[in-house]
């Protein structure tokens, strides 16, 4: 049986939005980090963090992250955590944070959002097939356009600006899930454990 422990917030406001997954064009992280942009200029959600977990796939992709980071004022706001090696811990970051991202340009299988459900996550993620199997849409999650960051801001600011919709999502993550039988679920957290703790090509 897995103990996990709750971690302590950076603040008791903050929210925590964390991504899980290699550093590479097709997860489509600048969009997530263009809405970021949105959400602290547009929105006025400034008490909010992204945290983006998982190795280096694409040095010049990551680097031209770093650089849209720095261009848009958002050092503070959005954090590369590098792979995790530990699943354990992985778990307890998903467990603390609020909501798990996907702003993927496509995937066959979303499974680190199962996981994520499986730790009671609401999840916003766009709308391509892999995601479309696993989420439903104002049930689990929000689906929004690919490359649309303004759709992903608006998703996310709904999400934390609307309590009840918060709350249902949260709950119903947690009954969808049940679906996959517990020897698919500990696959499929293997599976994600082994994706993000893959060779650690930051150093």
């Amino acid at each position: 049986m897995i103990r996990l422990t709750k971690g302590t917030k950076k603040h008791a406001s903050t929210k925590i939005i964390i991504s899980v997954g290699r550093i590479v064009p097709v997860k489509g992280y600048e969009y997530a980090i263009k809405a970021f942009h949105t959400l602290k200029h547009e929105y006025k959600i400034k008490d909010i963090n992204y945290y983006i977990i998982g190795p280096i796939g694409d040095i010049k992709y990551y680097l031209s992250l770093h650089m849209l980071i720095r261009k848009l004022g958002l050092t503070d706001i959005v954090k590369f955590k590098g792979p995790i090696r530990d699943k354990y811990e992985l778990a307890e970051l998903i467990l603390n944070s609020d909501v798990y991202l996907s702003p993927s340009l496509y995937e066959t299988f979303g499974i680190s959002i199962l996981e994520a459900m499986a730790l009671g996550k609401p999840i916003i993620a766009t709308d391509v097939p892999g995601h479309r199997e696993i989420i439903k849409p104002f049930y689990t999650g929000l689906l929004v356009t690919p490359k649309d960051y303004r759709a992903l801001a608006e998703a996310i600011a709904e999400v934390f600006q609307n309590a009840k919709l918060y709350k249902i999502l949260a709950q119903n993550v947690l009954k969808e899930v049940k679906k996959y039988d517990i020897r698919t679920i500990a696959s499929l957290y293997e599976m994600v454990y082994n994706e993000v703790a893959s060779l650690d090509t930051t150093r």
